[in-house]
């Protein structure tokens, strides 16, 4: 009111109060409501993105109930333009392309939640031949929550060993270029408990010669570590086995979906079993 008006009374306070009340609770149940149908809709349309499922949502509860539109947006934090593209189906093209690039990244992550931005980025090319470049993957994880569940944690390089059992000479000495598949191979020993005790998986001999660099000299030994390191980051740690079976049986799959699924961009965005199929006929005609 104006300064030469008169106060307000007692009674229009009390009113003005019982409004303002009025307005939170039809705001409380709204918010109700429209979580209500999100959690229907999720049930019906699981794979679709998370803001369309936000959208039907809204829609549906300004139909059922004629909750205003701007107050639902406003309540999921919806962009008000962007709700009235998608009602209308004039989504621009890039909008349609992102809302398809998300459903798509969306049912990678959830077969592998393990990948992050730049690993789904790989399997769109590879998989789905979709090209785009890292940050707009980065960009729709970010809106969509999708990140990766691995944890990344320094353990440390190998310790020298107090009695070891076993030397050989280095005959290598770090000469890693190998002029074709097979030449050289590269092995580890690593150690997988389950929840009886541990044991050490051991490599055996195969007809090969053998070449050791010194101990804890990990650059040496690094894309072997590495792939110990994937392993368990990605199937082991966070775990809990129950059997020596079960743990077998995981790092023998694992060992296969390594060679013929999971994509390197150091092999240019192929498997490892694609990229010796590919160099092997290019070798053997040299």
């Amino acid at each position: 009111r104006k300064k030469d008006q008169t106060p307000r009374t007692e009674l229009e306070k009390a009113q003005i109060e019982i409004e303002q009340l009025k307005h939170k609770l039809y705001l409380v149940e709204m918010e109700r409501d429209l979580l209500k149908k999100l959690d229907e809709i999720e049930g019906e349309m699981p794979f679709g993105s998370k803001q369309r499922r936000i959208y039907a949502a809204i829609r549906e509860t300004h139909t059922e109930k004629e909750y205003p539109i701007e107050l639902a947006c406003e309540l999921f934090h919806a962009a008000r333009s962007a709700y009235h593209k998608w009602a209308s189906g004039k989504l621009s093209h890039r909008a349609a392309e992102n809302e398809h690039l998300a459903d798509t990244i969306e049912k990678i992550h959830e077969e592998s939640p393990d990948k992050g931005y730049r690993r789904l980025n790989d399997d769109l090319r590879h998989d789905c031949g979709i090209h785009v470049n890292d940050k707009r993957v980065l960009r729709i994880c970010r809106v969509k929550d999708i990140r990766s569940t691995v944890k990344y944690n320094n353990r440390g390089c190998t310790r020298h060993a107090k009695n070891p059992q076993y030397l050989a000479e280095n005959l290598l000495d770090r000469q890693f270029y190998a002029a074709k598949p097979n030449e050289k191979w590269l092995t580890d020993v690593t150690e997988f408990k389950w929840y009886e005790g541990s044991e050490i998986h051991k490599l055996v001999q195969a007809g090969m010669t053998q070449s050791m660099s010194r101990v804890a000299h990990c650059i040496d030994n690094g894309p072997m570590e590495g792939f110990w390191g994937i392993l368990k980051r990605e199937r082991y740690y966070g775990r809990r086995f129950t059997c020596k079976h079960e743990l077998v049986q995981m790092i023998e799959k694992y060992i296969h979906y390594y060679n013929t699924r999971r994509v390197q961009r150091n092999l240019g965005i192929l498997t490892p079993t694609e990229k010796h199929a590919f160099v092997s006929p290019h070798k053997s005609g040299q």
